[in-house]
């Protein structure tokens, strides 16, 4: 996508940019989040030292939320212009980037908190050895379902409530649009049909 796009002669439309961050963001989760938690699952353990750990971790939580929220402010840009067009008129290209940039910068925010939560902590494996791995440390007894609450709401919840309320109001805004326009055309057409008949009674006597 990335190739087509950059060979395209023509002027960069703001679709095009969207789908060019969105597939950046694609990329993000194949190499900051798929990738290293292949390598991870292939030595079983994490290795390397207590920074990496916690870098991973945050690039990988990273990349999910970029995926994601790239995917929302493109459906709000598809919004605006169909159910608010005249603000399409109001800078538009510097509306997009200001979209793209803080879907990038929220989602680095939000991922921010994997540094304190993740790192290489001494576990106790099967046999009763120990090892080293990169593990997550909650300090209240509810703090696990606590991340999992907000990262299942941040990453799926969230985005899916935002994009199905946007495309909701773009299809009720089509389907009004083409209702209107339909009517319109129907009263058009009996009209038409109407006239001829009342001309003839007021002839007839």
């Amino acid at each position: 996508v990335l190739l087509a796009l950059h060979r395209t002669p023509r002027k960069t439309s703001r679709m095009h940019l969207f789908i060019r961050h969105l597939s950046l963001a694609d990329l993000a989760v194949a190499f900051f989040q798929v990738l290293p938690q292949l390598c991870w699952d292939i030595t079983y353990r994490f290795r390397g030292p207590d920074w990496l750990c916690r870098v991973v971790k945050h690039l990988q939580v990273f990349a999910m939320f970029a995926s994601a929220y790239m995917l929302v402010v493109m459906t709000a840009d598809r919004y605006i212009a169909v159910c608010h067009p005249l603000k399409t008129l109001q800078q538009p290209a510097r509306r997009s980037r200001l979209m793209i940039a803080a879907s990038w910068v929220l989602s680095f925010l939000l991922s921010t908190p994997q540094y304190f939560i993740f790192s290489m902590i001494e576990i106790e494996v099967n046999n009763g050895t120990k090892t080293q791995d990169c593990w997550a440390t909650f300090i209240q007894p509810w703090g696990t379902r606590a991340y999992v609450t907000w990262m299942t709401s941040g990453v799926f919840v969230v985005p899916v409530v935002i994009l199905g309320t946007c495309y909701g109001f773009i299809c009720y805004h089509i389907w009004r649009n083409v209702r209107g326009k339909t009517a319109s055309r129907q009263s058009k057409g009996s009209g038409e049909d109407v006239a001829p008949f009342h001309k003839g009674l007021l002839v007839t006597p």
